[in-house]
Order: C-alpha cells, then structure tokens, then sequence
C-alpha cells in the first residue's frame, strides 16, 4: 500500500512539472519569447487608417471616398509602393478591408458609387506584378472583411442585403472566391455579435489566415478558426475582461503556425495577449511596457507591432525564440502552492 502511494505521489508531481513546461500548445515541451529584433520606418501618412501585416507586407490605404484612392504597401525593408485602385464608370470609391498574399499579392474589398448615385459593392484582385486587377462585383453582397488563404484563395466575411438596399437577409455570412471571381462556397457563421454595436457580427472584425486555417474574431468577442474547405476547427471565448469589444480590440494577428496575437484593452489596463488553446485561457505575450502597441500582423512568426500611429511612425519586429523548459525546483513548486 505504501508503494502505491508513493508511487501516484510521484506521478502527479511529475504531471504537474510537464504542465508547467507546455506554456505554448503549438511547441510541446518548449517555450518562447518574443525578442525585439529592429525597427523598420513604416512610412504612414498622416490621418491613416490603422494599416495592418498581410502576407508579406504592411498594407494601407489613402485618399479614400475618392474615384482613384491609394493602396500602398510597405515591406521588410521600409520600402513603400505605391497602387491607384480605379474601377470603370465610378466617381468614388469607399475602401473597407485589404489583405495580402504570400506571393505578394493584393485583394481589396468596398463599395463603388457611380455618377448617377447607384451603389454596388466588390472586391478586386490585384497581382504581384501589379500588371493585372480583377475586379469581381458582389451586390448585394457587402465583405466588410477580406483575407487571401495559404492557397491563394480570397476569404470575404460580412452579409447579405435585398437588391433594394433595404435590409439585411444573412448575417456573418462568409463566402469563398478564386482570385478570377468564381465563387467557390457561401456560408453563414453562428457567432454572438457585440451588444454594443447592435449588427451584424462582422462589423469591426477580425480576420486572417494561416498555413492551414482562416481565424474570425467576431465583434462579440468569440475567435472562430475555419479550415480551408470551410468546416470549423475549434472556438474559443474572447478575453473576459476586454472593454466593450470591438472598441478594446487593438488589432490582431494570426501566424503561419497559428498563435493568435491580440491587441486588447482590458479593465486591468492595455495587453498584447496570446490564446493558449490548451487551457483556454489568454496570457500576456509581450512585456508591460509594450502594452501600448497595436497588433499589426505576423510575417511568418515574426510578430509586427506599432508602437504609435504617426507620420514617420516604425514597423516594431519581434522575433520568436524558443527556449528549452528548465525543469521545475522545488522552491518554484512551494511557490506556486
């Protein structure tokens, strides 16, 4: 009887060192950092909105509401080009979403106003080379979200109105594009949408995409991870004490390996938090002192944050290191008790 019990003694004090060890659910029995590896000049124009990491750049817009508005990108380097979105037979254009690809590309999403006030609404594709733009017409249709997957496949979320322009018909309704505009699949998501914004799930969401997955955070602060043939992997709940989501999101960004960065202002304060799948939870991923800095995106498990949205502001690159888990002392396990 006695060896019995020292033996579930050693074995429950065995368990719980390994599961201090897995502090990461993608890396086993290692852990990691994120390092700051250089700034790079992020080239922002005054007045901007917040440009995100997409695929292999920083990409954002200007002169919007315009007939000719500006896509610009920005890469590793600081080297920033420059694309003047024009549709034909439109006097304006309204911006709402842009993505990369890995191979450089650029998907772009909106609506477009002709001069005698008829709306429709899009997305355009535009190639690496900037040679070719292919412009597909999705009334009434609205993407208010728009991703380019691992494959090279355009993701849209956003809904469904009437040809009138009266109401809305579906919710989070996510559809599936190749880049020549052929619709692959059309869906709805069941998700909880934000009590404050009172709509429709996508309305200042999130979306992104991995090696083998697109990720959703719904404005009801609910993260949602969909394979590429469209089935649900897994969901989990948002931070729990994010303020009043979407208004506490500060941006998001999910990696090639998929870990989830979020930019969150919580009640304790600002966070850049990271999901543990394993245990549900969401722990801090970088510092206090970085705590400001919004979430721009991940170049591969590069994480890109902006410490402040200014002309002349930086691209902050942050690189993962892995780091063997020590094993754990007998003092740490009295500390934890």
């Amino acid at each position: 009887m006695r060896c019995k019990l020292l033996f579930v003694k050693a074995f429950a004090a065995l368990a719980i060192a390994q599961l201090c060890a897995l502090s990461h659910p993608m890396l086993g029995q290692t852990s990691h950092a994120f390092v700051h590896e250089r700034d790079v000049n992020g080239r922002f124009p005054p007045g901007v909105d917040t440009p995100r990491w997409s695929g292999r750049s920083l990409l954002g817009y200007e002169l919007d509401m315009t007939a000719a508005p500006i896509l610009y990108s920005v890469d590793r380097n600081g080297n920033r080009e420059e694309y003047v979105l024009t549709l034909p037979g439109v006097s304006m254009v309204s911006i709402g979403a842009m993505a990369g690809g890995a191979d450089g590309a650029i998907a772009v999403s909106g609506g477009a106003y002709s001069s005698d006030a008829q709306i429709t609404t899009f997305f355009a594709w535009i190639s690496p080379d900037r040679k070719t733009q292919i412009v597909t017409r999705i009334w009434p249709y609205v993407a208010e979200k728009i991703v380019i997957a691992a494959d090279g496949t355009i993701w849209t979320a956003g809904f469904l109105k009437n040809d009138e322009n009266t109401k809305v018909l579906v919710e989070n309704q996510f559809r599936h594009f190749e880049t020549s505009g052929k619709q692959l699949a059309a869906f709805a998501v069941r998700t909880r949408e934000s009590k404050q914004l009172l709509s429709n799930g996508t309305t200042y969401s999130w979306l992104g995409a991995s090696s083998d997955r697109v990720g959703w955070l719904s404005n009801g602060n609910e993260y949602i991870e969909l394979a590429l043939d469209g089935t649900e992997i897994q969901r989990f709940d948002g931070p729990t004490d994010l303020t009043e989501a979407p208004v506490g999101l500060r941006g998001a960004a999910l990696s090639a390996d998929n870990e989830i960065a979020l930019g969150a202002g919580t009640k304790s304060g600002l966070s850049v938090l990271t999901l543990d799948r394993k245990s549900r939870t969401w722990n801090a991923l970088l510092p206090e002192e970085k705590a400001s800095h919004r979430v721009a995106g991940f170049d591969g498990t590069t994480l890109i944050t902006l410490p402040a949205l200014e002309p002349g502001g930086v691209m902050r690159r942050y690189a993962r290191k892995d780091v063997s888990a020590r094993p754990v002392s007998r003092a740490d396990s009295a500390g934890r008790r």
